[in-house]
């Protein structure tokens, strides 16, 4: 019956200790590549799991009460990294970066692993265009053409020039980057492109300024000498062939000569590396029969004699 006691109060203390589990909270920054569009571009972070007294977990299997919207960035620390140009941005983690403001657990720590927005050039792409040359001429200027667009906006600047290969001679020879190179222009930044470029052809052609600068034949006479045709080229170092119809050429054939009574009619051209070979020229070798004079001796008889 309750009329048989008395109530005494006491002060009591009641102590509510925190959660002794420990709890390891991993945080992953993203990692993105990404080739330069003229855009900005950033990078952030998440929660990428737990471990509960060592033990991987998912959010699931986290201590009750556990609450992750309780898990701030401290101070300053960056909440992304943002980009724009070529380069490698470093999101700069670290678990001192972050705290759990919850209450209830006193062990929670942080596993970082950074990450990092890499931004690669974009390509401008540029074509020389084919070029040549005859034989001995200067070299003309190289050109060349932007054939694939940059970012909107944007307009490559060059410096330096194309270059071909070395040689002289008639022939192709290939036509390279050389010094080529982007330069920046306004909003166009060199340093955001790779240059890519597609060559092209330059041809030495042969030249046409052989000529045959002096050609001699024979008309004579028959004097019991031979006489030979000779000829000189425009260019040393050429060949004198000869024809004897103006369409069949060898080196095999010697310059033609007469000694006996003849008329004949000879092509002399000239032929040298690098050039196309000259115009004909006619010769003629010409031995006309030399004359043989008799005189009689004054004769006489007595009439009536005999011869």
């Amino acid at each position: 019956k309750a009329n048989n006691y008395d109530i005494t109060k006491a002060e009591g203390t009641l102590s509510v200790d925190a959660n002794a589990e420990e709890v390891v909270v991993k945080i992953k920054g993203d990692t993105e590549s990404r080739t330069y569009d003229g855009s900005s571009h950033t990078i952030k972070y998440s929660i990428a799991g737990y471990k509960v007294n060592g033990k991987d977990v998912d959010e699931s299997q986290l201590p009750k009460g556990f609450d992750k919207n309780n898990i701030i960035l401290n101070g300053n620390a960056a909440t992304g990294a943002t980009g724009k140009d070529v380069g490698t941005y470093d999101l700069k983690l670290v678990s001192t970066n972050f705290s759990y403001t919850g209450k209830g657990f006193g062990k929670v720590t942080f596993e970082t692993e950074d990450g990092k927005l890499v931004i690669s050039e974009a390509t401008v792409r540029a074509k020389a265009a084919a070029a040549g040359k005859m034989f001995g001429a200067e070299d003309p200027a190289l050109s060349y053409e932007t054939v694939s667009e940059p970012v909107a906006g944007e307009q490559p600047a060059y410096t330096g020039a194309p270059a071909r290969a070395e040689g002289e001679a008639v022939g192709d020879y290939s036509i390279g980057q050389g010094t080529l190179a982007l330069a920046d222009n306004g909003a166009f930044k060199a340093s955001n492109y790779t240059l890519a470029f597609e060559g092209a052809t330059f041809t030495i052609a042969a030249s046409d300024k052989l000529s045959v600068v002096s050609a001699n034949g024979h008309k004579g006479a028959y004097d019991g000498a031979t006489h030979a045709a000779s000829a000189a080229a425009s260019v040393d170092g050429a060949r004198i062939q000869w024809s004897s119809d103006g369409k069949t050429w060898s080196d095999d054939v010697p310059a033609p000569s007469v000694r006996d009574v003849a008329d004949e009619t000879w092509y002399a051209r000239a032929v040298c590396e690098n050039y196309e070979p000259s115009r004909p020229v006619e010769v003629t070798l010409q031995v006309t029969p030399a004359t043989v004079r008799a005189k009689a001796a004054a004769a006489g008889k007595m009439f009536g004699a005999e011869d």
